[in-house]
């Protein structure tokens, strides 16, 4: 972590130490009943606890002193506490010369006295004050009726005395800072209960962690649209947990805001046991295992929202996609790997048909999608055959059997950003990418075989309406 980070980029101390009470099994002086969680920022400076925005009902009023043990960077001042504050616990009392017993605050003013529980008079205290600033400026926007916020964005709403006649503050928090000790009662020791119960309580992976303990850090530390990555998801705990996550988020009536996180999960398909219950039940790999969570826990939250009154509101995206690692759909030009004339010319077929034998289209437009740095959840539209050139399709002359079926003629994506086109081009669909106005067009090289004033007469019709237009 320290090489692929940077060992400045560790979170405060750099670990959270996660309660465990695991099992007694191999253990016979010390029992391990606790595990490390290692953090790291990509810029940990730019690390910030989301929590506050995530759940901000659950955040209780931060109360604290308005002052502190003098200091060569704190030393004392004197701040006048106006009159109307309120005194805890008391009704009538009179404090003259000092309050205080640790750290003593001097009362400059003849005395400081309350009256049914607030203060009489402007009274004046002798201290260190850390939040000299602030106070003041409460004081003065009570006055005037405008609200006071600290440098993180929280609300001072109210100054006041304890029993003791001691200054104290209240505001609201924003956020809150995890612990480094995870010590839930709610998260359970490991996950195989719960995905026994997705996996009609068959135990097809040993010991995976626990939903919750994701859900825990995930929610200090990611919201709105952010992309929580799992490089070892084994059954796909974590997007279990995000999918959980903007659930609860959907709950409170923030899922437009905070409940649209996505995941991206990385397995190698390592194969199961075939002695195992995983194998037994059809999983062959530990990444079948976490595609078939992903889709059960996706049926149960649909499956809970249909049993709800206001199903449309807040409606959570339950989408995902799989793709597997593989080589390319094209035909890769090896200057270096032919010692023949036949090799030669077997290379040079790659600028006819750079596509090789066998490709399916859908991998080929998702390998062009990568290639061209679009996101692989990106909105993918496909335009069929049968809705170019409609005048055509009515019995009119010179059909095109061609344009007739139903297949992809191209695929739009992200409404206009980019048009691929991989299974034919002619002037009719050129026209129709044309009136799209994409930004920019992807098609075959060998769609123009046998038609070069096709291929010329695309490429200035591109070009005057502005469009990149590339062949592959």
């Amino acid at each position: 972590m320290n090489e692929i980070f940077g060992e400045e980029n560790t979170l405060d101390r750099g670990s959270l130490i996660w309660v465990n009470k695991g099992s007694t099994k191999g253990f016979n002086k010390i029992v391990k009943n606790h595990e490390y969680i290692l953090a790291y920022g990509r810029k940990a400076e730019l690390v910030k606890s989301v929590y506050g925005l995530n759940f901000p009902e659950r955040l209780e009023k931060l109360e604290h002193y308005c002052f502190n043990k003098p200091n060569p960077g704190n030393p004392d001042c004197n701040i006048t506490f106006k009159a109307g504050c309120k005194i805890e616990g008391k009704e009538n009392i009179a404090f003259t010369k000092k309050v205080g017993d640790e750290v003593n605050l001097e009362i400059i003013s003849d005395e400081m006295k309350f009256e049914n529980g607030i203060l009489v008079n402007d009274v004046t205290l002798r201290g260190a004050f850390p939040y000299r600033n602030q106070i003041e400026q409460f004081f003065k926007n009570k006055d005037s009726n405008k609200q006071t916020f600290d440098y993180k964005g929280q609300k001072w709403l109210e100054i006041y005395f304890n029993r003791k006649g001691l200054p104290r503050y209240r505001k609201e928090r924003k956020f809150k800072i995890i612990s480094s000790i995870i010590d839930n009662k709610n998260i359970p020791n490991y996950g195989s209960n719960e995905i026994k119960s997705f996996f009609e309580q068959k135990e097809v992976f040993e010991f995976p962690k626990p939903t919750e303990l994701i859900k825990h850090i995930s929610s200090y530390f990611t919201f709105s649209n952010d992309i929580i990555l799992d490089l070892f998801s084994g059954s796909s705990t974590t997007a279990s947990a995000v999918l959980d996550l903007n659930k609860e988020n959907a709950s409170t009536g923030s899922a437009q805001v905070y409940g649209n996180r996505k995941f991206i999960m990385v397995q190698l398909p390592e194969k199961t046991d075939e002695k195992s219950e995983a194998f037994k039940a059809g999983y062959e790999t530990i990444a079948d295992i976490g595609k078939e969570r992903i889709r059960r826990v996706i049926k149960k939250i649909e499956d809970e929202q249909r049993e709800k009154l206001n199903f449309e509101e807040n409606k959570q995206d339950l989408g995902f996609k799989v793709f597997k690692l593989q080589e390319s759909n094209f035909k890769i030009w090896r200057g270096d790997k032919f010692e023949t004339g036949e090799e030669l010319e077997k290379q040079l077929l790659a600028f006819v048909n750079p596509v090789k034998e066998g490709s399916i289209e859908e991998n080929m437009l998702y390998e062009l999608l990568l290639k061209s740095g679009i996101d692989m959840n990106c909105k993918i539209e496909k335009i069929p055959l049968s809705l170019v050139a409609p005048e055509r399709r009515k019995g009119g002359r010179g059909v095109d059997s061609d344009l007739s079926g139903d297949g992809v003629c191209y695929y739009l994506i992200n409404e206009n950003e980019l048009v691929i086109a991989l299974s034919k081009i002619n002037e009719e669909i050129v026209k129709n990418i044309i009136e799209t106005k994409p930004f920019k067009v992807i098609t075959l090289d060998k769609l123009f075989e046998g038609s070069d004033q096709l291929k010329t007469n695309t490429i200035l019709q591109m070009k005057d309406a502005g469009i990149e237009f590339k062949v592959v």
